[in-house]
């Protein structure tokens, strides 16, 4: 996501990009994805006034010691709630587990995946993946020049 403000001073935010990311996501990797982003959109890294991302300690590596960094407060929020939900009720936890272990049974089973998929098709049903839920995303605030 991208803010920035037009020539008429409104502020205006859109998507950069969505991308598929495959292979480490340290901090080189990160660092890479980005700035072939902002050379896509002809964005110079001199116009970037901050980054805010998640508070992982990749993100922290590769933004953290050479922009303007924030951490996303709403991030915090979640892990906070997620953290205290965890911590407070052991049917949700478990549930939680339960679920990460089948998603996680079907993303390293092409087998299981597979059969997953001609259950759907047997029933008449959309085809969908299971999705192990690993979010991360950057706020990229530029200033137009």
């Amino acid at each position: 996501m991208a803010h920035t403000i037009s020539e008429e001073w409104q502020p205006k935010k859109f998507v950069l990009a969505m991308k598929y990311f495959p292979g480490k996501h340290d901090a080189e990797s990160i660092l890479g994805h980005i700035t072939d982003i902002l050379t896509e959109w002809e964005i110079k890294l001199e116009q970037c006034f901050s980054f805010t991302t998640d508070s992982a300690s990749n993100m922290l590596k590769a933004f953290g010691h050479t922009f303007n960094h924030f951490s996303c407060g709403a991030h915090q929020l979640n892990l906070i709630v997620k953290g205290g939900l965890m911590e407070s009720n052991e049917e949700i936890k478990e549930a939680l587990q339960k679920s990460r272990a089948i998603v996680g049974h079907f993303k390293h089973s092409n087998q299981a995946a597979e059969h997953l998929k001609s259950i759907q098709t047997n029933l008449k049903k959309p085809e969908h993946k299971l999705i192990q839920v690993i979010l991360f995303f950057i706020l990229i605030s530029y200033i137009y020049i």
